[in-house]
């Protein structure tokens, strides 16, 4: 995968994640906006899931760009399917959180 950079040029590849995390972190705010006006109520979950999203945002833009060191990219690459694996339990168990 980083070995080939050149087909991360293509437009597809390089808009539709930043349209799809926005579009994930925008559901998830307006659901703790109009679900819970009172920011006392929101349940531990939510706020746990919009924080690894947004960890999970920032994992994927250090493993995506052009950095001095591949380790670095590796590293936060795996870091973000870990975030990811840790949302995809959490939205299964919100319930038992």
């Amino acid at each position: 995968m980083w070995q080939q950079k050149h087909l991360l040029q293509h437009p597809l590849i390089r808009y539709l994640p930043h349209i799809n995390d926005s579009l994930l972190f925008s559901a998830g705010l307006t659901l703790l906006i109009l679900e819970f006006p009172s920011l006392n109520l929101v349940p531990p979950w939510l706020w746990l899931k919009l924080s690894l999203l947004l960890l999970y945002i920032f994992l994927g833009y250090i493993a995506f760009k052009h950095h001095p060191s591949l380790w670095r990219q590796k590293i936060a690459f795996i870091m973000a399917i870990i975030v990811f694996i840790c949302m995809v339990t959490l939205a299964i168990q919100k319930y038992h959180f």
